[in-house]
């Protein structure tokens, strides 16, 4: 089932818990969401509107920490870790810091000054702005995976949701904010998850982290099993943690778009604020872009094939063709 994290001294990542409808917050969170331009003023207020109502649905990002320590710190505040005696421990999954990519539409003005400290540093000349790194704090699980049975949970056909989403006058897309975080691991299955942190100690994780290979059917099944009556009507469409919607007419929208986030307050999840695009006309989802004219490849993934250096034997060759195959 899907739990609530529970408040600590320190205010939780899950928001809601924390006055989510403070003047500021909701400020910061109209900054951080994507309107699409084609609205009129009233229209855009009446948005805006729904969005306050339904502030306590929205998470804002973790703040990246440089240090693991760091981050340890605000995965206890948050409830999705817990330090444990090293008795307890049945396995241990070494610990990496993973910089994160970007994704989805244009660059931030973070990730662009970050771009630029990155090329700064690959021509040895000092950076030209104080934007610290952004990483992902990654667990290699691939020992406990291996002795893992998942039980399959099709997601359904990737290329007929993406189709059923595009052809519309307006597009809504959003991302569960650290979706897998919902979802509470059994007391018994937890010494299998443990990390060791030098210095500090062994840790495992209370919520489903990122890495183990049930932990996309397992929130696949949270949501499908709570959200089948809105993807059986149209409302919505889903794929593990990403969401889109469509719709033709103003009202449409806003009706579903009511409805989608009156479930996410009742089940006690939350929408990731930065990834989201309300009244657009082209989104990206599920990794491709889908827009009034059909469904095209996502052009920033394209990224990887631009840098991508020549191959030189024939295993390298190989796997360009399988990262060029996707287009």
């Amino acid at each position: 089932d899907v739990h609530a994290v529970t408040p600590d001294d320190m205010p939780s990542v899950f928001t809601r818990l924390t006055d989510p409808h403070s003047t500021a917050r909701i400020e910061c969170l109209l900054s951080s969401v994507q309107i699409g331009p084609d609205l009129t003023s009233s229209e855009c207020s009446t948005v805006e509107a729904l969005i306050a109502e339904f502030v306590d649905c929205f998470a804002m990002s973790l703040e990246e920490r440089q240090f693991l320590d760091k981050k340890v710190d605000e995965m206890l505040r948050a409830g999705v870790i817990e330090q444990v005696h090293p008795s307890q421990v049945k396995a241990v999954s070494p610990t990496t810091l993973a910089q994160k990519a970007h994704e989805g539409g244009g660059l931030s003005l973070d990730e662009l000054q970050q771009r630029i400290n990155d090329e700064c540093a690959a021509a040895g000349i000092p950076p030209l702005f104080d934007a610290p790194p952004r990483w992902h704090v990654c667990q290699n699980f691939n020992e406990v995976n291996k002795v893992t049975t998942v039980t399959p949970m099709p997601q359904g056909d990737i290329r007929a949701k993406q189709q059923r989403l595009s052809g519309h006058k307006y597009l809504s897309v959003f991302d569960f904010f650290a979706g897998f975080h919902a979802v509470e691991i059994d007391i018994e299955l937890r010494p299998y998850t443990a990390f060791y942190v030098e210095g500090r100690g062994y840790f495992w994780y209370i919520r489903m982290p990122f890495g183990l290979m049930g932990a996309p059917s397992s929130f696949a099944y949270v949501t499908a099993t709570h959200l089948h009556d809105l993807i059986a009507e149209d409302i919505m469409e889903l794929l593990v943690d990403d969401g889109g919607a469509s719709a033709d007419s103003f009202d449409e929208m806003m009706h579903k778009l009511c409805r989608i986030f009156t479930w996410v307050r009742e089940w006690n999840l939350s929408l990731s604020a930065t990834k989201l695009s309300f009244f657009v006309t082209k989104a990206v989802f599920a990794g491709a872009r889908v827009g009034p004219h059909g469904v095209t490849p996502d052009l920033t993934k394209l990224t990887a094939i631009v840098d991508w250096k020549p191959p030189i034997d024939a295993l390298n060759l190989v796997s360009f063709l399988g990262l060029t195959g996707h287009f």
